[in-house]
């Protein structure tokens, strides 16, 4: 405690407007970090914006993985956020930005890429999973969950759990669910290298409406698509048959909510079939 009081009294400033000189002293990541929950505590967001300006960027033990200083360093500091932290560097120069820890990214046909790193608990304490979905904003709006494909499309951070196809990313790659040990030392390692290798190919692959659907239809439904998310992402890529016989599939085991869904997003269901 006494070091960061020596690290934080050795940065001067006259007013509340200073701007903080640069910080050569800053070392490495954690003492930004430190430094920057001090500046944000003054309750100056000037001061605190210059504070970030001024350790851009910054010397780590990687070269490689030198981040600008953002909000979101406290979290990217935390004990196990190692993998969060290699995550970032591997995603942010492909169009990821971090919310959280969770990753966003709009494509050129407006769907959003997530990426989301999912801490355990209990049995899972110290080990984190890895999340992929896709937000489609046509369903959103199909499932009245927004009132114009412009508010749909607004929604560029949307939680992973918002996403209409969703994917574990060990399954994915491996078929199994796998939650990475934060005491690994290659841990970080393992989880970029399948981002990058695996779910950015994946994003690809899934990269418009029309694709996914084609997916849905061949069977290859990507796990978590939900039955309803699958039939109303058939309708708003201009299959409505297609829609239509996958729900009528359903019938036998709730024929009520189907049919009620299927009136909800505009497909009628004949009395005994599709």
């Amino acid at each position: 405690m006494d070091s960061f009081h020596g690290m934080v009294s050795s940065v001067s400033f006259s007013s509340s407007n200073s701007v903080p000189p640069a910080a050569p002293q800053i070392i490495n990541l954690a003492a930004a970090a430190g430094l920057f929950s001090w500046f944000r505590a003054t309750g100056d967001p000037e001061l605190e914006d210059n504070f970030l300006a001024s350790v851009s960027p910054l010397p780590t033990t990687r070269p490689e993985q030198r981040l600008r200083c953002s909000a979101a360093y406290p979290l990217l500091m935390s004990a196990g956020n190692q993998i969060l932290r290699s995550m970032n560097v591997a995603l942010k120069p492909r169009g990821f930005t971090l919310s959280g820890t969770t990753f966003h990214r709009v494509n050129d046909t407006q769907l959003v890429d997530v990426i989301n790193l999912q801490a355990g608990s209990r049995g899972l304490a110290g080990k984190s999973a890895v999340n992929l979905g896709i937000y489609i904003p046509e369903v959103h709006l199909l499932l009245g969950k927004s009132s114009t494909i412009e508010e749909a499309c607004a929604n560029v951070t949307p939680r992973e759990t918002e996403c209409m196809v969703r994917q574990r990313l060990s399954t994915l790659v491996f078929g199994k669910d796998i939650w990475y040990d934060h005491s690994d030392p290659v841990a970080d390692l393992t989880v970029s290298g399948l981002l990058l290798n695996h779910a950015l190919p994946w994003f690809e692959r899934l990269g418009t409406l029309q694709a996914i659907a084609a997916e849905l239809k061949k069977g290859l439904r990507p796990l978590l698509t939900g039955w309803g998310y699958h039939a109303a992402i058939l309708k708003v890529a201009g299959d409505t048959a297609g829609a239509r016989s996958f729900l009528a599939q359903l019938c036998d085991v709730d024929p009520i909510k189907v049919k009620v869904f299927a009136a909800s997003i505009g497909i009628e269901m004949a009395a005994d079939g599709p």
